[in-house]
């Protein structure tokens, strides 16, 4: 059976993004099973972080609070802001895209010596 596990960079601690793993005894490093959620059990907003114990983000209501109408926020801002998550994303997405390839060449590595 597999496990889903949740990745964080190793160096800035924020969330890199979910990997399905096999039921092995020891996690990958840089990952835990807890995933990022707010203590009331609701959604985090980015920049999401590992304390080493648990998710540490913005909870939804306190961003939305944040960028609500009256908050000031010029629509150059809110598209600074959306920049920034899409390269975040790219940058999740390319790590992802090397951990899936990196898996890929360990199965053939494990095929070729199973033959």
């Amino acid at each position: 059976m597999s496990k889903i596990v949740y990745s964080f960079d190793p160096e800035t601690k924020e969330f890199n993004g979910v990997i399905e793993i096999g039921d092995v005894d020891t996690l990958p490093e840089n990952t835990t099973l807890t995933e990022p959620k707010a203590s009331d059990g609701g959604q985090l907003m980015r920049p999401i972080t590992w304390n080493g114990n648990s998710w540490e983000g913005k909870t939804l209501a306190d961003f939305r609070a944040e960028f609500s109408d009256d908050s000031g926020v010029t629509p150059e801002q809110t598209q600074a802001s959306l920049v920034l998550q899409i390269a975040a994303l790219q940058k999740s997405q390319e790590t992802q895209a090397a951990l899936n390839a990196n898996l890929l060449l360990q199965i053939g590595q494990l095929q070729k010596v199973g033959n």
